[in-house]
């Protein structure tokens, strides 16, 4: 889990789906830097809130604000300096966005490159697109479901989440990053702002 004494981690959101209304907010309280890559920059406000809502009677528990750092419908912009990106789309957009981001990812560190919802074979469109670029430095993840129940209440700047799952699972590969990852990444998503949410390891994509 991140803390302002940690050296911060930036993460790159590539998309602009209800999930990415959440991680702005999520994020930013645990001391990340975070970027987002749109088509609709101009829609985004600089800070995004997330009110955490009781499902039955609507009731506002929690308010979360995060903001962002750089918004950008060019990777050139957003991509190089994430230590973490992460796709918020549609799954069927994953190949054709690896493809777009690949040519600006930072090739002196190690960058993890992952999605909020798991499709089997994402590991295959990351590997695809490392070779297309003569990658060596990058680490394939992918959630298994979206964390939380969540929908966007005004778009680029406010989501309602109704709460988290208790249980989360990712795949990572190399799966020995698994817990490199979960400290700096999965911890952050839900554990830390909603009590739930803990994150375990899946054998496969």
């Amino acid at each position: 889990m991140m803390t302002k004494e940690d050296d911060p981690v930036t993460v790159t959101i590539v998309g602009g789906g209800n999930s990415a209304h959440v991680l702005i907010p999520f994020l930013g309280e645990t001391h990340h830097i975070v970027n987002l890559m749109t088509r609709r920059p101009s829609d985004w406000k600089e800070t995004v809130t997330c009110e955490v809502r009781d499902g039955e009677n609507d009731e506002l528990l929690k308010t979360f604000k995060g903001t962002t750092n750089k918004i950008s419908s060019d990777p050139a912009e957003v991509i190089p300096e994430a230590d973490i990106i992460i796709l918020c789309m549609p799954v069927h957009t994953y190949r054709v966005s690896l493809a777009k981001i690949g040519p600006y990812i930072n090739r002196d560190k190690e960058v993890f490159i992952g999605t909020v919802f798991g499709q089997a074979g994402f590991n295959w469109m990351v590997h695809e697109m490392e070779k297309e670029n003569k990658l060596t430095n990058t680490v394939a993840f992918a959630i298994g479901l979206i964390p939380w129940i969540c929908r966007t209440a005004e778009y680029g700047s406010l989501v309602y989440n109704y709460g988290g799952k208790h249980v989360n699972i990712a795949a990572v590969t190399p799966p020995d990053r698994f817990d490199r990852l979960n400290d700096i990444f999965f911890e952050d998503l839900s554990l830390a702002q909603l009590g739930v949410g803990k994150f375990y390891q899946a054998c496969s994509f």
